[in-house]
């Protein structure tokens, strides 16, 4: 095969999957160009640390710069590493987890929805912090969720503040993990074994029923052939009876 047969090889199975997966890339595109949109927005007009509420005690826009890993914690990696070694080392592992569960949604095209949309808003969410990380150093959060002024034991007053890849990335974990949980093949595998041993134990239910079922009858038929046996006897003592009599 020459280098331009399988060039276009190439770009025949790419357009093929995209024809295929289309549902998911355009899921996974628009929540990464949403995403880059509102935070530029979020950016270009308010300051770090300034907040919008929008709904009181429960909703505001509060724009933050996360250096860190999720929820603004590096795991202690700062102390070993640096602010440029917490950097480089998020990217390497947001990097690998992206190519990761990029190769799980190339093959679950076809498969059941949920399974496509987790993966394609996990992806997405994760590609949008990761060009946050890449191009700026820091991940730009503004979604803060208030407990209606209530300050809880442990987690405080409010959540941490996030932006709209990392519900890309929530959401798209829990459909995931639908699809693994009901619909994936290994579901499908376990719900199989199921039903196949419960048909082995009707079977085994039914075999048992005629067995008894069997033996009732046996048992009702030794009882009528005795009866029987019986009964000749008993007639035939009283012929022999009835004869002396007559002797005599």
């Amino acid at each position: 095969m020459t280098f331009s047969e399988r060039t276009k090889k190439v770009f025949a199975d790419i357009w093929k999957y995209i024809k295929a997966a289309w549902i998911e890339l355009v899921i996974l595109a628009a929540l990464l160009v949403v995403d880059l949109i509102i935070k530029a927005v979020v950016d270009a007009n308010m300051n770090v640390g300034q907040s919008i509420t929008i709904i009181p005690k429960f909703f505001h826009i509060t724009y933050t710069r996360n250096y860190n890993a999720a929820f603004g914690s590096a795991f202690g990696l700062e102390k070993l590493l640096g602010p440029t070694g917490v950097r480089v080392t998020l990217l390497i592992i947001t990097g690998i987890a992206i190519a990761f569960f990029a190769v799980f949604l190339v093959r679950t095209r076809g498969k059941h929805i949920t399974g496509r949309l987790g993966l394609a808003l996990l992806v997405s969410g994760a590609l949008g912090n990761f060009v946050d990380r890449l191009f700026l150093g820091y991940v730009r959060d503004f979604v803060e969720i208030e407990y209606f002024g209530l300050d809880l034991p442990l987690i405080g007053s409010s959540f941490a503040i996030f932006n709209i890849a990392d519900i890309g990335v929530t959401v798209g974990v829990v459909l995931f993990l639908v699809y693994i949980i009901f619909f994936s093949d290994w579901a499908k595998k376990a719900e199989t074994e199921e039903n196949e041993s419960k048909s082995e134990y009707v079977l085994l239910d039914e075999n048992t029923e005629k067995n008894s079922d069997s033996a009732s009858v046996g048992g009702l038929s030794d009882i009528d052939s005795d009866t029987e046996e019986k009964d000749r006897l008993s007639e035939n003592e009283q012929k022999a009876n009835n004869s002396e009599a007559l002797d005599g």
